[in-house]
């Protein structure tokens, strides 16, 4: 929009733009949205659609989307999971077929510097694996993140799934509270918990999803299905209830502890049990002492077992202790949240240099992690 007043003090308009984020954020409609708002015409197509075995397919499929944002300039390329074909070349992903589709993508963007009508938008999950060619300023110049909404985004996201469906009024004043028993969730996630909701108020035969629909939908989305068919025995029923009531306690009783929205034992998904707890708002920055009590509320199950039944062990902790586990390694390796100290120790898979430890590091390294837990 305006561009002309850019042009007139000599700024170049950027020729490209990256929307990176977690699956489900919205980066496909924020692109749509976009070229809507500027009225161009928008070009879509997506990566695996270049990723053809015969070489040369590629990059002529990009010569020719390339020509059809020209002939209906002023227009938005849009190329969705673009790491399909502009992963970093060299790596053990990258095949001569796809090399040669991202050298005609990189020439078609240089090409079209001059030309200004033209922006090419990509989205993908993975902006650490993309070829540093692709993303240098002049190509995709901005790089933006669409991230996980907030609070008060959720409800707005929450409002819009629901307009003009079978929500009941009473529904629709619960939105609020949804929103913030739902943290980490995506635009996609929400859809879906509206939609569940609708679809158990019919198989209840109401006429609309009232408060107990979304509140079992929440439980669905979060914890799985409802598993009708597996019956426990009364005693897998007892352990699982004081296992569930572990967490609970701990959860209450800790200082940095979180509230408890719900205790059930009701078998939903792969859990014969669920402690859902209810946090307020939402966190960026967590202080050590709350991050411990995370992994104190997630190993409060196990315990409460072990005291309840002298001293049991039983296979329902199991993935808490993982969950456990990987907050404890992660205090130790990148928070520099134990008595080794602010060191950073990178892990396998992550796009960082990576170090050879000596034995006697990595027994430190568990250490550490064992006296966490």
């Amino acid at each position: 929009l305006n561009a002309e007043k850019y042009a007139e003090i000599g700024a170049t308009i950027p020729s490209g733009a990256l929307l990176f984020g977690p699956p489900g954020t919205g980066k496909t409609m924020m692109a749509k949205a976009t070229a809507k708002e500027a009225g161009v015409c928008f070009v879509s197509t997506d990566g695996s659609s270049f990723d053809q075995e015969l070489v040369g397919v590629g990059s002529t499929r990009v010569r020719d989307l390339f020509a059809t944002a020209k002939q209906n300039a002023p227009s938005i390329i849009f190329i969705d999971e673009i790491d399909s074909i502009g992963r970093r070349r060299g790596s053990s992903m990258f095949t001569g077929g796809k090399d040669d589709t991202l050298t005609a993508l990189l020439t078609q963007m240089d090409g079209f510097k001059d030309v200004g009508d033209v922006i090419v938008i990509g989205a993908t999950n993975r902006a650490d694996v993309l070829d540093e060619a692709l993303t240098r300023p002049g190509r995709l110049t901005r790089q933006i993140e669409i991230g996980r909404p907030d609070v008060q985004a959720r409800e707005a996201i929450l409002e819009v799934h629901a307009k003009g469906k079978g929500i009941s009024k009473k529904g629709k004043t619960e939105l609020k509270k949804i929103a913030k028993r739902t943290p980490g969730m995506v635009g996609a996630d929400l859809a879906n918990l509206i939609n569940e909701a609708l679809i158990l108020a019919v198989r209840r035969g109401r006429g609309k999803a009232g408060k107990e629909e979304l509140e079992s939908a929440i439980d669905r989305v979060i914890a799985g299905s409802e598993q009708k068919t597996r019956i426990l025995s009364d005693e897998e029923i007892r352990i699982t209830a004081y296992h569930e009531m572990g967490h609970a306690l701990v959860g209450e009783l800790m200082q940095y502890g979180l509230p408890i929205h719900k205790v059930t034992t009701i078998p939903r998904g792969k859990s014969l049990g669920h402690t859902q707890s209810l946090q307020e708002g939402d966190k960026y920055i967590y202080k050590k002492e709350e991050l411990f009590a995370q992994i104190t509320m997630a190993m409060g199950g196990r315990v409460s077992e072990e005291l309840q039944f002298d001293g049991l062990l039983t296979s329902g902790a199991g993935d808490d202790i993982k969950k456990a586990g990987n907050m404890a390694y992660q205090m130790v390796t990148t928070l520099g949240m134990s008595a080794l100290g602010a060191v950073s120790f990178p892990t396998e898979g992550e796009n960082s240099i990576k170090r050879d430890y000596s034995e006697e590091t990595k027994k430190m390294i568990d250490m550490e992690v064992t006296k966490l837990m």
